[in-house]
């Protein structure tokens, strides 16, 4: 399992690539903005482990993307989505939403992280950071939905 290299319009290929947390560093390696990016998710990460902690069952899966796995030079920051399903309990998504209205707006200007929980039966965050978006297609000469790679953790 490791982050494939980044394709010929500097993107990672399309699909959800699976790694350990311990793996991305090394991916980006000597980049002092992407370091400090990924410790702004560091910082926030125990804060979304806690819920599944206190609630006692499985972590969903970590879904990381957007410009910090790219060749931009300058990526605001990382996107995060954790992805809950319908064995988790509804307490458990609470506090995600919670975790939400209470947290995105500090995580995204104090740590770099772009937090949205993915539900089901809802917006699938995990899917959505996969389309280059607007702003990267205009850049690279491509369609806003045409699709780039994403980072997936089951064990974060």
């Amino acid at each position: 399992m490791a982050i494939p290299p980044l394709n010929n319009i500097g993107l990672l290929p399309p699909g959800v690539h699976a790694c350990n947390l311990d793996e991305i560093p090394t991916w980006f390696e000597g980049d002092l903005l992407r370091h400090r990016i990924w410790m702004g998710l560091a910082q926030v990460l125990p804060q979304m482990r806690a819920p599944f902690t206190t609630h006692a069952v499985p972590q969903g899966r970590l879904i990381l993307g957007g410009s910090f796995f790219s060749d931009k030079p300058n990526p605001a920051d990382i996107e995060a989505t954790v992805v809950l399903d319908a064995s988790h309990p509804p307490t458990l998504m609470g506090r995600f939403v919670e975790l939400f209205y209470t947290s995105h707006s500090q995580w995204k200007d104090e740590h770099l992280v772009d937090f949205y929980p993915t539900f089901p039966g809802q917006n699938d965050f995990s899917a959505f950071f996969q389309y280059v978006g607007v702003k990267t297609a205009n850049a690279k000469g491509l369609q806003p939905n045409d699709l780039r790679g994403v980072v997936g953790l089951s064990i974060w």
